[in-house]
């Protein structure tokens, strides 16, 4: 199975190839209105993919809130949605999560006495985990050379070992490295100055065990 992996596009439009599976980690706006929602969501399902599989962002202010009936126009246009959930294709089950540490008052953060919570939700059989962002000392670094990943999900994700753990967010941490058997990949699209630059990344999905 081919797929392309992308995250915090905030509204942008990059060129995508098209293919079996398009995965995008969250921030897909800059505050979740409708506007913005729906001009995403069109992007997306018309980028030429058989499934087209999305979770919401700490920029996705409005859908946290209610504001916007997110859910309703992903099924009209044929693209799911997964917060803290999970879905099954083609054999490869998937769980997705927006929830990351607080900070400033963005959507859908969690404190640390209860972000494990969220992460306990993590089937352990779960082949491709997406999650907003990152696990602590992988691919997280911000601007002021800190690093921004969550301690708990690091934990989670070595109990779980997924095949591929994608997520964004930490836009300058954009890459792909190979941990203990696990592929971990920043998608972010935007560079620190959320300018465009980064590119989708592909990945050739075989059957599990290969």
């Amino acid at each position: 199975m081919n797929i392309t992996f992308i995250s915090d596009t905030h509204t942008a439009e990059v060129e995508l190839p098209g293919g079996d599976l398009l995965i995008h980690a969250g921030d897909l706006t800059y505050q979740g209105r409708t506007k913005e929602t729906k001009k995403q969501l069109d992007y997306l399902s018309s980028a030429g993919y058989k499934n087209v599989v999305i979770i919401p962002g700490n920029h996705e202010v409005y859908w946290e809130a209610g504001h916007v009936p997110f859910r309703r126009y992903c099924e009209e246009r044929g693209i799911i949605c997964l917060v803290e959930e999970s879905v099954e294709i083609e054999g490869i089950k998937i769980f997705g999560s927006p929830i990351t540490p607080e900070f400033c008052g963005w959507a859908y953060m969690r404190n640390a006495p209860v972000i494990g919570y969220s992460w306990e939700k993590i089937p352990l059989d779960t082949d491709i985990l997406i999650t907003h962002g990152p696990p602590r000392g992988i691919l997280d670094v911000n601007p002021s050379d800190e690093r921004c990943g969550c301690p708990a999900l690091r934990k989670k994700v070595e109990e779980v070992a997924p095949r591929i753990h994608v997520f964004g967010h930490i836009h300058g941490g954009h890459g792909v490295v190979d941990i203990d058997g696990t592929t971990f990949i920043n998608a972010a699209i935007m560079d620190e100055s959320y300018s465009p630059t980064n590119k989708p990344i592909q990945y050739e999905y075989y059957g599990n065990g290969v």
